[in-house]
């Protein structure tokens, strides 16, 4: 069975950790050409230039890709007070905030709660949706060892001229998935040096900071599209198309595609994946 989701307007955006061994669970898929599917982890780490404790998060998830690999997916959301920009001076002037990583990070507290924290796969882990780094080893590892329940492509194109990412995400159900579901479609850029404060170091501000994995917004709302409602059934696919033209101060070399599915209701991810926009 295939369902397709609707095309989305092009949009203008200004705007030491726990190892867990493997095996990591594959899904077969029948076709010789695949080697299966994979469970990723979608990492949401909530942050600010002007949080000093933050560049150990930074630090945490680096950590963890460099166990993990490309199974682990990741982006900064810059918001609440450590992200306000300065208003004056030379330090802090620029605004990684965004409207639709504010939506997200006032749902879940996230900035309220004090910075550094995350969201990881947007589980509710212990009574809390909202995780310390500490904890993100552990958590990720355990996640790692389900069984994927979809399988998501990417396939992104780029127009240098009009700045214009198109992208088309295919989506397959890999075990029948009870609920209603929502597909989400973001940019990330990667490699973004600015300032930053680090409580670690002396002097505490940074100008050459790396940022990584910066949300820079979502492509189809901060919530996402539907794929499904009622249940999704094996063997099912969605395909969907989107745009957004990029903002020309961002690096279009260093942004990439990420799209997840999450249960509407629990608002956990259940599967996600990434893909670069130049190729």
């Amino acid at each position: 069975m295939k369902k397709f989701l609707p095309l989305v307007a092009a949009v203008i955006l200004f705007a030491a950790c726990d190892k867990i061994e493997g095996p990591y669970s594959e899904k077969p898929t029948g076709n010789g050409s695949d080697t299966g599917a994979v469970r990723r982890i979608l990492i949401e780490d909530f942050t600010g230039q002007k949080c000093g404790n933050c560049p150990r998060a930074a630090e945490t998830i680096e950590s963890l890709k460099g166990i993990y690999g490309d199974r682990i997916v990741t982006y900064g959301i810059h918001a609440g007070f450590f992200a306000v920009p300065s208003t004056g001076g030379t330090k802090f002037l620029t605004d990684y905030r965004t409207p639709d990583g504010d939506i997200i990070d006032q749902f879940f507290g996230n900035s309220a709660a004090g910075l550094p924290n995350g969201l990881i796969n947007r589980s509710n882990a212990g009574g809390s949706y909202i995780q310390s780094y500490s904890n993100w080893g552990s958590l990720v590892g355990q996640m790692l060892n389900a069984e994927p329940d979809a399988r998501i492509k990417i396939n992104n194109t780029y127009n240098s001229t009009t700045r214009q990412v198109s992208t088309t995400i295919n989506t397959s159900i890999l075990n029948n998935l009870n609920g209603n579901y929502k597909l989400c479609v973001v940019v990330t850029e990667d490699s973004i040096v600015g300032w930053q404060k680090d409580y670690q170091l002396n002097p505490t501000d940074i100008e050459f900071y790396t940022h990584r994995h910066v949300y820079r917004g979502a492509m189809n709302t901060a919530w996402g599209t539907d794929i499904g409602t009622g249940s999704l059934v094996e063997g099912d696919t969605y395909t969907g198309s989107f745009n957004m033209t990029l903002n020309p101060a961002w690096d279009a070399a260093h942004c990439y595609v990420v799209a997840y599915v999450y249960n509407a209701s629990t608002k956990e991810v259940v599967q996600v994946e990434e893909k670069e926009i130049i190729q």
